[in-house]
């Protein structure tokens, strides 16, 4: 891990963790997700994943919520670049989510803002030898985050949402959407 990228962890934790210190509630949720890439010179094709994590409602006024936390991502896609050879991806991120919660009822809400993720690791494996492999993962990716949650008990519900990314999630792979859908746990 390189020290920018250090830093980068540093400032969403220190940011995490003092927003979620006077949480209204906390949130275990963890699902899967979906991840749609653009590749230049490529026939991409999306993959699913899973995320996992803990989030902080903060109170942000009547009906309203400051929703953050940390979800540990992974994230695959394919790339079919010659006609034989195809490259397979797998990216695992800490997202930090700086969305806006709005409850409509005790049981519906919709959520909207940005979801940063910091890259941890990642992976490249082909199905020909001698193919050199590289994933080139940025170590900041960032996409705007709409959703929606729906409680069906009191500390229980799920979580759906689409992820429009905003960035490159590699060296010429962009990011263009993703779908996510999860349970949601509340204490």
């Amino acid at each position: 891990m390189t020290i920018n990228t250090f830093n980068r962890l540093l400032i969403a934790l220190v940011v995490l963790f003092s927003t979620t210190a006077n949480a209204y509630e906390m949130i275990i949720t963890g699902g899967v997700q979906t991840t749609d890439v653009d590749i230049d010179g490529g026939n991409p094709s999306g993959g699913t994943g899973f995320y996992v994590g803990v989030l902080g409602l903060a109170d942000a006024g009547p009906g309203g919520f400051f929703r953050t936390g940390a979800l540990l991502s992974q994230r695959k896609f394919e790339n079919e670049s010659t006609g034989i050879a195809t490259l397979k991806a797998e990216m695992l991120s800490l997202d930090v989510p700086l969305t806006y919660l709005f409850m409509f009822s005790e049981m519906v809400g919709a959520f909207g803002g940005l979801k940063l993720g910091l890259n941890l690791s990642d992976s490249c494996k082909t199905n020909v030898a001698g193919i050199i492999c590289e994933t080139k993962a940025e170590s900041l990716h960032y996409a705007a985050e709409f959703g929606g949650q729906f409680r069906f008990a009191p500390d229980m519900g799920v979580e759906v949402a689409f992820n429009l990314g905003l960035s490159d999630i590699a060296e010429d792979v962009e990011w263009k959407s993703g779908i996510s859908a999860g349970f949601t746990y509340f204490y």
